[in-house]
């Protein structure tokens, strides 16, 4: 436990270099404030900010208070800084919410930044499952693998087949099967059949400097 930091319960989350973003305040009993899981979003957000500076809790180097922001303005505030630093997206709380044990709560909604591209099915039935291998033409026309996705309830496809693939981003940090970088969340969307594979380049691709994350 940190020194002088009364009894608590954070919710945040730990990422793998060892860093904890705190975004909620669960629980708290000291001499200068309560908190507990009936109050309300809006309590709970100024209770944990006025004790993440109390007890200067940023100079540790490994907590980090969730930016937040309130109306119109800083809410496209945020979300504009958050597309620009290539964050994953934002969560909206409902500024009543009270906080939900053990379970999901209706008051919180995940909003995902997602980009579309026109990719080309380079093979079927990757490792023997359901998934295709995908590939974007550089400016050379070589085709250039970025990832695969499931096929799963989209029907069947072939070699050189043009699908609409939703994805979080592309990182560029290279994997044994993606020396260029990887998509990251690919989920396929739909077929195209108007639009030859040739045209499918890597310059649609929004690219990011994070991890690639294994969903498959």
């Amino acid at each position: 436990p940190l020194a002088g930091l009364p009894d608590c319960v954070l919710d945040g989350e730990l990422l793998d270099d060892g860093a904890v973003w705190l975004f909620d305040l669960v629980h708290l009993e000291s001499e200068w404030a309560d908190s507990t899981p009936a109050d309300e979003f809006a309590r709970r957000c100024e209770v944990l900010a006025d004790l993440f500076r109390r007890h200067n809790l940023g100079s540790t180097g490994r907590f980090h208070l969730a930016s937040t922001a309130i109306g119109t303005e800083a809410k496209l505030e945020l979300a504009l800084a958050c597309i620009r630093d290539q964050e994953e997206g934002v969560i909206a709380r409902r500024l009543d919410g009270v906080y939900s044990l053990g379970r999901r709560s209706t008051a919180i909604l995940k909003l995902k930044f997602v980009f579309d591209a026109d990719l080309v099915v380079d093979s079927v039935g990757f490792e023997g499952r359901d998934n295709v291998v995908l590939i974007a033409y550089d400016e050379n026309g070589t085709g250039i693998p970025v990832g695969r996705a499931s096929a799963h309830g989209k029907g069947s496809f072939a070699k050189g087949d043009v699908v609409v693939v939703r994805y979080n981003y592309l990182s560029r940090k290279p994997t044994k099967d993606c020396p260029f970088g990887r998509l990251v969340g690919p989920r396929i969307m739909g077929r195209r059949t108007d639009k030859p594979a040739l045209s499918c380049t890597t310059e649609q691709l929004i690219y990011s400097d994070q991890e690639p994350v294994y969903e498959h």
